[in-house]
C-alpha cells in the first residue's frame, strides 16, 4: 500500500510544481505496482478534482474558453470511445499504447524537436488534437503528453 500512496504523492507534487503531469507520471509509477486499468481508476478521481481547482484557482478568460471549446469538445467523444477501448483492450496493449505516447514525447524534447502549426490551422486541427487526446486519454488516463504536443505546436506558452 505504500508504494501506491507514495506514488499518488510524487505525481501530485509534479503536478503542484509545474501544473500538469500527475496522470503522465502517475499511471506508469503506479503501474509498477498494480495493473494499468487498476492505476487508472485509482487515480482518475483525483485528477479530475486537481484540474477542477486549478482551472478555479487560475480562471479561464472568456477568449480562452471559446478558443478550446472545439477541442474539449472533441476532447470529449474521444474519451467515451477511448474508454470503450479501454475495457476491450488488453493491460499490455494499454501499457504499449501509454508507453509509446510518454516516449514520443520524450524523444522529441531529447531531439529539441517542437512541431509547429501555423495560426490558420488552428480550427482545423483543434478538433484532430481533442480527439486524439480523448482517445488517448481514455485509454491510458494520460491525456496531458498529445495535448502538451499541440500545444507547443500552436506556440502556446
Amino acid at each position: 500500500m505504500a508504494p501506491v500512496v507514495l506514488s499518488v504523492l510524487v505525481a501530485a507534487f509534479v503536478k503542484g510544481s509545474i501544473g500538469f503531469g500527475f496522470p503522465t507520471l502517475g499511471t506508469p509509477l503506479l503501474s509498477l505496482f498494480v495493473d494499468v486499468k487498476t492505476a487508472f481508476l485509482v487515480l482518475i478521481v483525483p485528477n479530475i478534482v486537481m484540474d477542477g481547482v486549478q482551472f478555479v484557482r487560475r480562471g479561464a478568460p472568456l477568449a480562452t474558453v471559446r478558443r478550446m471549446a472545439t477541442l474539449v469538445a472533441f476532447g470529449a467523444v474521444g474519451t467515451v470511445l477511448g474508454t470503450r477501448l479501454l475495457v476491450v483492450l488488453s493491460s499490455r496493449t494499454v501499457m504499449l499504447i501509454l508507453g509509446g505516447f510518454i516516449l514520443l514525447f520524450a524523444a522529441l524534447g531529447v531531439a529539441r524537436l517542437s512541431p509547429r502549426l501555423p495560426p490558420r490551422w488552428e480550427p482545423w486541427a483543434s478538433p484532430v488534437a481533442g480527439f486524439v487526446t480523448g482517445v488517448v486519454g481514455g485509454i491510458t488516463n494520460v491525456p496531458g503528453t498529445p495535448l502538451v504536443l499541440y500545444f507547443y505546436a500552436l506556440g502556446l506558452s
